[in-house]
């Protein structure tokens, strides 16, 4: 399915029509319609769909009206093959660089940012086949690589190359794949080989932190009581800097992910909602990880 056909005035209109067939009820929209781009290949086994998406810049919206009116509902994890891309549900936003995989449910308003051309391979589901109801926390993370999401998303990507292929045989691994992904979604700390404790206790906490974010009163001993362990174990977590620096680096990283896709919002308002207690400290911190101020960052966008 492509629009390679299409006359570049309708190449938008003929796009959506496409995602809507492949996907659920979305709308799209672009900033440079004529010179827009949009190919999918699409392949099932069982439950599972497997749709790799290439295409140029746009916004992907799945508004509360087109869930709302929806009879069935999917989850949906995406995993960035190429370029850059943004999931934006429940109040959080995961910015997904290749690798990194995310999911969102189609039963609430969603918004999917695509700042450049992209390639992403998207894997639906029933949202009955995994188990688990109430999706609200665990939508759009950015789980990366060498993460349990990380894991699975190399064998997502894996099974859509042989399926492309003609891997009809894959159909047995189906049950473990959605056996998976319900065990990510649920972040259930079972110990498995090769995998360390510290791991997935390190997992845990970045969770907490991520639901923090916009927490200005946020400390690390609070970070430690609700964790159930001691401010030393979590500084052993984090060697590279320590507990307080890693927090600041995934609110710098949100905060630079909320201004890509609100690019008019002020540098205040910004600073505000990502737990800074002064402009001029989130300032220093953004230019300290990207090198540029959060004004000059947003006008090379």
């Amino acid at each position: 399915m492509t629009t390679a056909e299409t006359s570049p005035h309708e190449a938008v209109a003929v796009w959506t029509e496409l995602i809507c067939e492949t996907f659920v009820k979305l709308e799209a929209r672009c900033s440079s319609v004529d010179s827009f781009r949009g190919e999918i290949r699409r392949e099932t086994i069982g439950e599972l769909e497997f749709s790799t998406v290439s295409a140029s810049q746009q916004d992907v919206l799945r508004t509360r009206r087109f869930a709302a009116s929806a009879d069935d509902e999917f989850l949906l994890f995406s995993i960035q093959r190429r370029g850059e891309g943004f999931v934006e549900q429940d109040g959080r936003i995961a910015q997904l660089r290749p690798g990194g995989i995310a999911l969102y449910d189609s039963g609430r308003p969603y918004r999917l940012h695509f700042p450049a051309g992209f390639r992403q391979l998207v894997v639906q589901l029933p949202k009955s086949a995994i188990g688990v109801d109430d999706t609200r926390a665990i939508t759009a993370v950015t789980h990366g690589p060498g993460s349990p999401g990380g894991v699975v998303s190399q064998l997502l990507l894996a099974m859509s190359d042989q399926l492309q292929s003609g891997g009809s045989a894959l159909a047995p691994m189906v049950d473990h794949i959605l056996g998976a992904l319900s065990e990510v979604l649920r972040e259930r700390e079972v110990s498995r080989p090769g995998r360390l404790p510290d791991e997935f206790m390190r997992q845990r906490v970045e969770s907490m932190m991520r639901r923090d974010l916009h927490d200005s009163t946020w400390t690390v001993e609070r970070l430690a009581a609700r964790c159930s362990v001691s401010v030393r174990t979590l500084y052993r977590l984090f060697p590279d800097g320590g507990v307080s620096s890693a927090m600041r680096r995934m609110r710098i990283s949100a905060a630079a992910a909320f201004l890509c896709l609100n690019p008019q919002a002020t540098v205040g308002a910004v600073a505000g909602r990502f737990g800074f207690d002064s402009e001029s400290g989130f300032i220093r911190a953004f230019r300290a990880e990207n090198g540029v101020t959060p004004r000059r960052f947003v006008s090379g966008l």
